[in-house]
């Protein structure tokens, strides 16, 4: 037996999965995934060592914010770990690319990084930010945007074009992204603040007046904290959008701070479908929505009363990292080859 586990992590904790399959049948059946959900800040290979006599075979994570690379599946390297500690030491993909590392070296036992985020390739023009000094980046949700997109596009081939379309991830980040066939030519950054804001994360603040506020320490002494796990929804709801189900909750019972902030991110989602939709020249064939928040009606609904005169709007509800992961680190097992990042 071959066991796989897959680690999902966030700002609001880390998801665990355990997938054991036998090397003569390892075709994928998630019906005999486990699933363990860890605290913020709980240590995931610390966790394996109490429960494991073992190590597993293959640990395998969703890329995070790395240098530029194509899509794809990279081999876990010091490459890899030296760009998470450079390039976003703060954001949880990159701390558990750090993680991971470590505890792959000292087990002997390889890792694998499925779709590092910095993989669309964006437009010449949209490369462009107005401040010659700073290129915007081709950084998105890779894993469950490509996933979600490839899901819509395999029921439509029969097409024989390319489809154009927009995904939208809606989670503790929001991420919205233009696809053209294969290739995303466009979309927010939510690693960098751009864009629409999520469930605990801010967006897109205006410029000079986020400065003037920074210089007078209006964010205190742990700004990415407040940017990134006390903003969003979260920022207006508090307490009432302290979990999914607690969201859930305040919207049934009309909470009217959790109504305000989640009409909030489906009217800035719903602007930047529209910024998306112009960068393919208006010209697309759906909208695909994904991501934990597409449980919230009033999220999708209020995204779909805005959007839909322009495409139609799929909504895909499965959870499709898990399967992800868990099929390439079987996959890597059985022989596949991975990139190298370079």
């Amino acid at each position: 037996m071959k066991t796989v586990v897959a680690v999902d992590p966030g700002f609001s904790g880390t998801r665990l999965f355990f997938y054991s399959f036998d090397e003569r049948y390892p075709a994928l059946d998630t019906g005999k995934t486990r699933v363990e959900i860890l605290r913020p800040g709980e240590d995931p290979f610390s966790r394996l060592d109490r429960v494991n006599v073992t190590p597993p075979d293959v640990v395998v994570l969703p890329g995070g914010s790395y240098r530029p690379s194509p899509p794809g599946v990279y081999r876990l390297s010091d490459t890899l770990a030296s760009d998470a500690s450079c390039i976003a030491p703060w954001h949880p993909r990159n701390q558990m690319t750090i993680m991971a590392y470590r505890y792959c070296l000292h087990k002997k036992i390889p890792g694998i990084v499925v779709e590092p985020m910095n993989s669309a390739e964006l437009l010449d023009e949209a490369v462009l930010s107005g401040y010659p000094a700073y290129k915007r980046r081709g950084c998105f949700y890779a894993v469950p945007q490509r996933a979600a997109w490839e899901h819509w596009v395999s029921r439509h081939r029969e097409t024989g074009r390319d489809l154009s379309g927009i995904t939208v991830y809606l989670g503790e980040e929001a991420c919205v992204s233009a696809h053209k066939g294969t290739r995303v030519v466009d979309t927010s950054d939510p690693i960098m603040g751009e864009g629409p804001y999520g469930w605990r994360s801010a967006g897109t603040l205006p410029a000079t007046a986020f400065i003037s506020y920074m210089h007078e320490g209006g964010l205190g002494e742990r700004p990415l904290r407040k940017l990134k796990e006390d903003s969003g929804v979260y920022g207006y709801a508090r307490n009432s959008a302290g979990t999914v189900e607690s969201l859930v909750e305040a919207l049934t019972k009309g909470d009217e701070k959790a109504v305000s902030g989640v009409v909030g991110m489906a009217y800035q989602v719903s602007k930047e479908i529209g910024r998306q939709t112009a960068a393919l020249s208006g010209k697309i064939d759906v909208v695909v929505v994904c991501g934990p928040l597409v449980v919230l009606r009033d999220l999708v609904d209020g995204i779909s009363r805005r959007v839909s005169k322009w495409a139609p709007v799929e909504v895909v509800r499965e959870d499709l990292v898990p399967p992800v992961l868990i099929k390439e680190g079987i996959d890597v097992l059985m022989g596949k080859s991975v990139r190298d990042i370079s």
